[in-house]
């Protein structure tokens, strides 16, 4: 899993979800590729405090735990300021499954009967809890685009089997989506983005189709050949047989 040289400055973490959360998964991201890992746990995810008090000076091997990490009661947990409607709390920790230290951040959300909390974590220890939060959220933030792709810009569609080909299809196709996104910032610029690619190529078909009656009837033409040109459009995107 070793990363090509032109991305070793540009990739500043691997992002995944619960499912990515193994410990063969992650410690080939740590171990081979050199760069820490953010996702999120499980909610009864299997974690322990460290333990920071004196040595004893006995013989035997020294205490390294200070009792399990509860995700309910966040006590032991530090808490810090955050501008959503959430809590945050944030705590070093060592994970039992993947067999290794890591910064756990619990976000709780208020509900009207129980509170929800998400576990995200990463494998980095320095690593700030506004980070790990980021992260995650710009991975979430990109499952989007990909579904546009492939129900509105035929991301799925491409049946050559040339590498090129397929690069060049998967490129183009991930351009129009994000194409689209950056033609709605622009025009958004006022308030948070709302972006309906559905919407967009709608807007896009009928401009063109608008176009396409304007550039017939500002021609002179005899009946039948309007008729003609009438009938082609009505057949535009129509599958041929």
């Amino acid at each position: 899993m070793q990363r090509p040289d032109h991305l070793r400055q540009q990739v500043q973490a691997v992002v995944g979800d619960a499912y990515d959360t193994k410990v063969n998964f992650v410690a080939r991201v740590v171990d081979e590729g050199q760069l820490p890992f953010v996702g999120k746990m499980r909610k009864d995810a299997n974690l322990k405090h460290r333990f920071t008090g004196p040595r004893t000076g006995k013989p035997g091997r020294p205490q390294l735990y200070d009792g399990k990490v509860s995700l309910h009661d966040h006590s032991r947990w530090d808490a810090l300021p955050w501008a959503d409607e959430c809590m945050v709390y944030t705590v070093m920790a060592y994970a039992v499954s993947l067999k290794r230290q890591v910064r756990v951040v619990a976000v709780c959300w208020p509900g009207s009967r129980t509170r929800r909390t998400e576990v995200l974590f990463s494998t980095s220890t320095t690593m700030t809890a506004a980070t790990i939060i980021a992260l995650y959220r710009a991975r979430f933030s990109m499952e989007f685009l990909f579904r546009d792709g492939k129900q509105f810009a035929g991301l799925s569609e491409c049946q050559s089997r040339q590498v090129e080909t397929l690069h060049f299809h998967w490129n183009m196709a991930l351009m129009a989506v994000s194409t689209a996104r950056w033609s709605q910032l622009r025009a958004q610029r006022a308030g948070p983005l709302v972006f309906s690619m559905e919407d967009e190529k709608r807007r896009a078909y009928n401009a063109f189709f608008a176009e396409k009656i304007l550039s017939i009837l500002t021609q002179e033409q005899t009946g039948q050949k309007c008729e003609d040109l009438l009938a082609d459009l009505l057949s535009i995107g129509v599958k041929a047989a």
